[in-house]
């Protein structure tokens, strides 16, 4: 078994169930285009274009409204 970091392995696992169920999507700062702030789902945008950036504080979402 090749040895992976945990970053990669947490990547697969997400994209295997993104592949597997359409439903699936993610949520969470800064992880569209950019990949997230350890790149875990860097790419992820160009192939599913599910994943949705949020707010990073209850307190930001608040003033957008």
């Amino acid at each position: 078994m090749a040895k992976i970091t945990m970053r990669e392995a947490i990547s697969q696992a997400l994209m295997e169930e993104m592949d597997r169920d359409p439903a699936v999507f993610i949520m969470g700062e800064e992880v569209g285009l950019w990949g997230g702030t350890y790149a875990v789902t860097k790419g992820f945008y160009d192939k599913l274009r599910r994943l949705l950036k949020t707010q990073s504080s209850a307190g930001q979402l608040e003033r957008q409204w």
